[in-house]
């Protein structure tokens, strides 16, 4: 069996104590409950001039301070950052889907409707721009900015425009 030196067992207890002390302060600073305080750093007067310990101390005082805290704005005044799709993109969807963009609007189906003579679809519109909700009741052969809707069923709605035809369902689960 390999003896190891004290030396170096000493060594490593120094290092693992040191990294143990370094994360521990760097924990404290990030929680708030660390400060640094003038007694904090010894500078002794025999090594430095008392300019230069004046100047250390000044460029230490800094770290003394905490930072302002940060002014937010209550959640009803921060603006929505909400996805738009490119032009392109809008013009691509075509087939299955939960959510139709068009223009600075999402759609999404929240029911369909079969009551007595009349059905209808009731669509959530989001202005994506103002982030503003509003629902809307739609019916076959109507048109919905562009799209007519030309079939519904328990689960979705059929819509075309321009010989392209997107199937908007209440969900999708995807198959995993």
């Amino acid at each position: 069996m390999q003896k190891i030196p004290i030396a170096v067992i000493v060594l490593s207890a120094l290092a693992a104590g040191a990294d143990f002390y370094g994360r521990l302060l760097s924990a404290q600073q990030e929680s708030g409950t660390y400060e640094l305080t003038e007694n904090t750093f010894e500078i002794p007067l025999g090594v430095l001039s008392s300019e230069q310990a004046e100047s250390i101390k000044q460029a230490l005082d800094k770290f003394d301070k905490k930072a302002p805290p940060k002014e937010s704005k209550p959640a009803a005044e921060q603006p929505k950052k909400l996805y738009v799709m490119s032009k392109e993109e809008q013009l691509a969807q075509a087939g299955a889907l939960d959510t139709l963009y068009d223009g600075n609007n999402k759609y999404r189906l929240r029911g369909t409707f079969d009551e007595k003579k009349s059905r209808f679809a009731v669509l959530e519109v989001q202005d994506l721009e103002s982030g503003k909700v509003e629902q809307m009741q739609v019916s076959v052969g109507q048109y919905l900015s562009g799209y007519k809707l030309t079939d519904m069923t328990g689960q979705s709605v059929t819509l075309e425009q321009n010989n392209r035809v997107i199937n908007l369902y209440l969900f999708i689960t995807k198959n995993g």
